[in-house]
């Protein structure tokens, strides 16, 4: 597939939603310190905790100074992934990525590259012969990598706006699409015994529909909750940033016990 029909995957989305009423998104430079993490629980849809999920971000001399090493880890009964996205400080866009996804005993890995030239994708399916394909470049928008991106959304700068969009590529997809962001005001959000105030963000591609809701700790916008339909990601480590006045009077009754401690 070549890069111009890669990207006219996402333009149902880019007419559904009107293109002309967002903007291209700009991320603030991350406070991020070698070995900066964040731990999630993966959640099925009955809240069942299912598996793990974690990002760390190092920062190794053999990758440039300049760079951020992005490293995420998850586990589940069904399935394990790993992937490393090297990424540029200041721009946050790819230097490269790779991917591994083991489920029921299959083992998929796809390396991308990215350069002036095009982006370079190898891909193979346990000991088979590796598929290299390319990518030409040919855009003037900024291209940020799937492995990265989730990272990205607690970095918007709004500047007073409510709809967001920037580009990914997706190397075990093969293609880019547009990742619409639209702030849905703030929402209170409740786990077990924590209670968060969030700015709830609903997330549209090509890959579904997503919620995220990010709330503010230490001064760092951070992820509580994400989720992304069959599954739900909470953040194990994040205290609460709200407290039982946040609630509503149309919050559930399961919240207002959690909050009043029953």
């Amino acid at each position: 597939m070549v890069f111009a029909a890669a990207i006219a995957a996402g333009l149902p989305y880019a007419r559904a939603f009107s293109q002309a009423d967002y903007s291209e998104a700009q991320f603030k430079p991350p406070a991020w310190e070698h070995n900066t993490t964040w731990n999630f629980g993966i959640y099925n849809t009955k809240l069942e905790r299912i598996g793990t999920a974690s990002y760390r971000v190092a920062i190794e001399p053999e990758m440039g100074t300049n760079n951020y090493t992005i490293k995420y880890n998850a586990k589940s009964q069904d399935m394990a992934e790993s992937s490393t996205c090297i990424v540029d400080k200041k721009t946050l866009l790819p230097v490269r990525s790779a991917r591994k996804l083991s489920v029921r005993g299959t083992d998929y890995f796809t390396n991308t590259v990215y350069r002036e030239t095009g982006i370079a994708v190898t891909s193979k399916r346990d000991a088979e012969n590796a598929i290299e394909e390319t990518f030409p470049a040919g855009a003037s928008y900024r291209i940020y990598d799937f492995e990265s991106a989730l990272l990205l959304v607690p970095l918007i700068e709004w500047r007073g706006q409510s709809k967001m969009f920037f580009y990914m590529f997706t190397g075990q997809r093969r293609s880019t699409s547009w990742v619409f962001i639209e702030d849905q005001g703030f929402r209170t959000v409740t786990w077990k015994d924590k209670i968060w105030k969030c700015k709830r963000l609903s997330l549209r591609s090509d890959m579904g529909d997503q919620l995220v809701y990010t709330t503010i700790y230490n001064g760092r916008t951070e992820i509580a909750k994400y989720e992304m339909g069959r599954y739900t990601f909470i953040n194990l480590e994040l205290p609460s940033t709200g407290t039982a006045a946040d609630l509503t009077e149309n919050s559930s009754l399961l919240e207002r016990m959690v909050a009043a401690g029953t």
